[in-house]
């Protein structure tokens, strides 16, 4: 019965003992997070998909993991795992299209009872995470970011506001891909897409297939 019981003590200790060393269990700490982190990958006390939720949460929040253990840190990292990858998402689409430059149109589309085309070189320049640049000709006009919305790898999705020459301010939702910018009027939900050549007819296609007419107007 003793032995039995010893046993199991020497069970427990060598789990206990075994858990409380885990890398998990560290605190966080600047100058140490990139030996822990590589020695936790190497460990595969976790797996692949919870070792990038964690590197990415340290890396877009790492004023909070201060004082924490890593395994407090994945809990966290689980808790706002849909927020924060949106945010990566968001970054990694805006650093898409500043790494490519301007994005240039030749064709302007507005959507009513039918699809209005119109010959308009436009260039949009993404100037900062507050900042979009709309050039045509030699005017530029400046949308100032207040809201970021649903964006992707690929996309990168803003609510803006632009003053008028009036002083006025209106709202506006814009959405640039790489070929393809789209600015909805929040006031009067007008939508304008600007289009790059090469982008017309995959654009126009998506419309045509639904029984939209295209007109094409000139000035």
């Amino acid at each position: 019965m003793m032995k039995i019981l010893f046993k199991k003590l020497i069970l427990f200790s060598i789990v206990f003992l075994t858990a409380c060393s885990s890398p998990m269990n560290k605190s966080y700490e600047r100058d140490q997070s990139e030996k822990d982190l590589e020695f936790i990958k190497n460990s595969s006390v976790i797996d692949n998909h919870d070792y990038g939720l964690l590197c990415l949460y340290i890396g877009f929040y790492e004023d909070k993991c201060h004082g924490k253990t890593y395994a407090e840190i994945l809990l966290n990292a689980k808790e706002h795992e849909e927020e924060f990858i949106s945010l990566k998402k968001r970054i990694e689409s805006k650093k898409l299209l500043i790494t490519k430059g301007n994005i240039y149109c030749q064709y302007v589309y507005n959507l009513s009872s039918k699809l209005i085309k119109e010959k308009l070189d436009v260039s949009f320049q993404f100037y900062s995470d507050t900042l979009i640049g709309m050039t045509y000709k030699y005017d530029t006009s400046f949308f100032y970011t207040r809201v970021n919305g649903e964006s992707t790898n690929e996309e990168y999705s803003v609510i803006a506001v632009k003053k008028n020459k009036d002083l006025s301010i209106e709202r506006y939702e814009i959405v640039a891909r790489e070929h393809l910018v789209s600015i909805k009027n929040l006031s009067t939900n007008k939508i304008y897409y600007y289009v790059s050549k090469k982008a017309t007819d995959s654009f126009e296609s998506i419309f045509t297939q639904e029984g939209v007419i295209i007109e094409n107007h000139k000035k």
